[in-house]
């Protein structure tokens, strides 16, 4: 049995599916010719040194970005939460906006008034 395997069978199946994207990695550094030293680097045709890379970089500014969530959003949200303000702001608008729109359409010669009036006198018209 190769270290390889050795090393699989001992993981979990969570372990497994986090590792799912360096499997092809392990496979190259559980190798015994390159343990031996005579393998050099990007002999191995299916990996490709900019692509783990480019993966590695982003998943780095990804732990940055979750790191500042919890260590500067979160406690910000939570010792200055602004929740109660912005929803008693956004009820005055709603508010504010219904009674723009019961005016508008209320008024004698409003758009709305004169549309239904139009329909009406064209569905219940004899002529």
């Amino acid at each position: 049995m190769s270290e390889k395997e050795s090393l699989l069978t001992k993981l979990t199946t969570d372990d497994l599916s986090e590792l799912k994207g360096f499997a092809e990695l392990i496979q190259f550094w559980t190798e015994p010719s390159l343990k031996k030293g005579y393998q050099k680097r990007n002999t191995i045709p299916s990996i490709d040194y900019m692509e783990v890379l480019n993966f590695l970089e982003d998943e780095r500014k990804r732990v940055k970005k979750i790191y500042s969530l919890f260590h500067d959003t979160l406690p910000n949200l939570e010792n200055y939460d602004q929740k109660a303000s912005l929803i008693q702001q956004e009820k005055l608008r709603v508010q504010k906006t219904k009674r723009e729109v019961i005016r508008r359409t209320c008024t004698e010669n409003g758009v709305f008034h004169n549309a239904l009036s139009e329909i009406f006198n064209k569905a219940y018209s004899f002529s």
